[in-house]
Order: C-alpha cells, then structure tokens, then sequence
C-alpha cells in the first residue's frame, strides 16, 4: 500500500489487514510514511473473506492483493524463517487458492468498469489462476515472472 501511495500520490489507497500484531505495525508504516508524503493509505482491518459485503459497486480502479496461497502440503516445506507468521496467513483451502477465487468472484462487483485486479500468487499457480480469472469473466490477463523465473504476479482486468 505504501508503495502504490509513493507512486500515485494523489490515489487513495485502503490497506486491509486481518491480524493485529501485523495491523499495529501497517499503522506504525503509514505514520512513518505520512510524515513525508501529502497523502497516506488508509488502515482498515478487516477479514478480506468478508470485507467486500461493506463495499459499494464500483468504488475501486484497482485491487493489489497478497493472500494466502500455500498449500497445506506445502507448509511443512517452507522457509523455517516463515514459521513466524501465522499459519491462516500462509496457508489457504483449495490447494492454496481459495482467496483468489474469492477476491475475482466477491470483489469483481467493487471494481469500476475499467478496473483491475493484481495478485501475488505462488510459483506454480500461474495457469490455475488465469484460468479462475478467466472463469469470472476478466480479460487481458498475463503472468508475470520474479528474478528467478518463477510465476510471481498475475494481473487481470475487467475489459
């Protein structure tokens, strides 16, 4: 969220988190970061399986989310540095992709008639997720690697 802020300042930007050891430190961040910028995100916590019911239609140009998206199979073999986290922030039902199927169904009707939708996904989820995106109707989707080739990002819009 802050750095969306940083590169467009003049958008407003809401950052959802669901824990609150993890919302105190966003809120501690977006102090920091208001100090030196005009315009700050917003903090709102909130559970993202629930959130969108307290939405408008059509009240964002653009969703960036990073859910959980491990699998239950794969938890046991994570980095043990990440075993810090909480479990339901790593882990997600259906293989790992239960959030993005949730976000593209749940959240499309929050999305302007332009709008977007970006997800950080998991190394070998890029064609399981375009195919979701491409079951809720987005278009021009693609894939996006990270520095050692792996699926990173997949970007989807509504036209």
């Amino acid at each position: 969220a802050l750095g969306i802020q940083s590169l467009c300042p003049n958008a407003k930007v809401l950052a959802v988190e669901l824990y609150q050891d993890a919302y105190s430190y966003l809120e501690q961040n977006i102090r920091v970061f208001s100090a030196s910028h005009r315009n700050a995100p917003l903090p709102i916590q909130a559970d993202a399986r629930h959130y969108h019911t307290q939405l408008a239609d059509g009240c964002f140009d653009l969703i960036v989310a990073n859910p959980p998206y491990v699998s239950e199979a794969e938890y046991t073999s994570l980095a043990p540095e990440l075993f810090y986290e909480p479990k339901t922030a790593l882990v997600a039902e259906d293989d790992g992709l239960y959030f993005y199927n949730l976000i593209a169904r749940e959240y499309r009707r929050t999305l302007k008639q332009t709008g977007a939708l970006v997800f950080e996904i998991g190394a070998r989820q890029g064609e399981i997720v375009t195919k979701q995106l491409q079951t809720h109707q987005y278009k021009n989707i693609w894939v996006d690697a990270d520095v050692s080739g792996c699926d990173r990002v997949v970007s989807a819009f509504l036209l």
